[in-house]
C-alpha cells in the first residue's frame, strides 16, 4: 500500500502543475491591471509601472512562470499583490473555516444520504421509495445557491433560528455551530441527493445477490442482513461518491462562503479574483488541487479496508 501511494503522489504530480500552470495563464489573459486598481485610476502612468516593476510583471512571461512554477514546487508560494503578505500564511489562516464546512457538509449530506438510500431500496416500488427519489432528483437539480437563499429566508429571516452571515463569535463554540448549520446544511443536502440515488442503486443490487438470500433462509433479522451483509458489501461506491461529493463540497464552498458571508477559502479565492491578485489565487487553487488529490488517494485506500480482496500493487 505505502508503494501503490507513493506511486499515486509522483503520478499526480503532472496533473497539479498542469492545473496551476493552466491557472497561471487564464489569470494573465483576464482584462484588468492589479498595479492599476491597486493605485486606483486617477495613478500617473510612472507610479503604475514602477508598480508593475516591485512586483515583477514587467518581466517576460516566461520568466514570469518559471519563477512562480519553481517557487510552487519548492514550497515558496510567493507574496500577496496587495498587501504584500506572503499568501500561504494567508491561505492557512482561512483554511479552517473552509474545512469546518466542507466536513459538516459531508456529515450532513453522508448521513441523510445513506440513511435516504437505504430506506428507498428497502422499500422500493413503494409510495415512501418514490418520496425519496423525487426529493434527490430535486436535490441534484436544485443549485446551492437556490438553496441556501431559500434556508436563509426561511431559517434566519423568517423563523431567526440561525444567523444570516457571518462565522459566530471567535471563542464562542455555540454561536460558532449556529452560524455553521445553515451553510453546511445547504451544502450537504446537495450531495446528499446524490449519494442517495447511489446507496439506493447500490444497496438494490446487493440485495439481488445469492448470498444475501442464504443469509434470509438462515433467518437472520432484516436489521443484521442489512447493516453485517448488504451495507458493508454496498459500500464501495458509496464511499466514491462520498470522496467525489467532498471534492465537490470544496469547490462548492466557494459559492456558500459568499452567500452567507464566511471566512473561508472560497471567498478569498473570489475577492482576490476581483483585485487580480494572481500569486492569492494561484495559492488558493493550489491548495483546492492537492485537496482534490490527497482525497482521491484516500478514497482508493479505504477500498482495501472495505474489501479484503482488493490488492495494492
Amino acid at each position: 500500500m505505502l508503494k501503490y501511494s507513493l506511486y499515486r503522489i509522483v503520478t499526480s504530480i503532472p496533473t497539479f502543475v498542469g492545473v496551476v500552470s493552466l491557472v497561471f495563464i487564464i489569470m494573465r489573459l483576464v482584462p484588468g491591471d492589479p498595479a492599476l486598481l491597486i493605485l486606483g485610476e486617477d495613478a500617473s502612468r510612472e507610479a503604475v509601472e514602477q508598480l508593475r516593476d516591485q512586483m515583477g510583471l514587467n518581466e517576460p512571461l516566461l520568466k514570469q512562470y518559471v519563477d512562480f512554477l519553481v517557487g510552487m514546487l519548492t514550497g515558496d508560494f510567493g507574496r500577496s499583490l496587495r498587501t504584500n503578505q506572503p499568501v500561504l500564511a494567508e491561505v492557512m489562516r482561512v483554511v479552517p473555516y473552509t474545512a469546518a464546512l466542507s466536513f459538516a457538509g459531508l456529515a450532513f449530506g453522508s448521513v441523510i444520504g445513506i440513511g435516504a438510500g437505504l430506506v428507498s431500496a428497502l422499500r422500493r416500488g413503494r409510495p415512501l421509495d418514490y418520496l425519496v427519489s423525487g426529493f434527490a432528483t430535486i436535490g441534484v437539480a436544485m443549485p446551492i445557491f437556490t438553496l441556501g437563499m431559500i434556508l436563509l429566508i426561511v431559517f434566519s429571516y423568517n423563523l431567526g433560528w440561525f444567523p444570516a452571515i457571518g462565522a459566530g463569535t471567535e471563542g464562542d463554540v455555540l454561536d460558532r455551530l449556529r452560524a455553521l448549520t445553515l451553510p453546511a446544511f445547504a451544502l450537504g443536502l446537495s450531495s446528499a441527493a446524490l449519494i442517495t440515488r447511489m446507496t439506493r442503486s447500490s444497496v438494490l443490487e446487493i440485495l439481488g445477490q445469492d448470498f444475501v438470500r442464504t443469509a434470509n433462509a438462515k433467518g437472520l433479522s432484516q436489521r443484521v442482513t442489512v447493516l453485517k451483509h448488504v451495507l458493508k458489501n454496498a459500500m464501495i461506491p458509496i464511499v466514491t461518491i462520498i470522496g467525489l461529493s467532498f471534492g465537490r463540497m470544496m469547490s462548492g464552498s466557494t459559492i456558500t462562503e459568499t452567500l452567507f458571508v464566511r471566512p473561508g477559502l472560497g471567498r478569498l479565492l473570489i475577492d482576490s479574483m476581483y483585485a487580480r491578485d494572481y500569486t492569492q489565487v494561484e495559492a488558493a487553487v493550489a491548495f483546492f488541487a492537492i485537496s482534490f488529490i490527497v482525497i482521491n488517494l484516500l478514497v482508493d485506500l479505504s477500498y482495501a479496508a472495505l474489501d479484503p480482496r482488493i490488492q495494492y500493487g
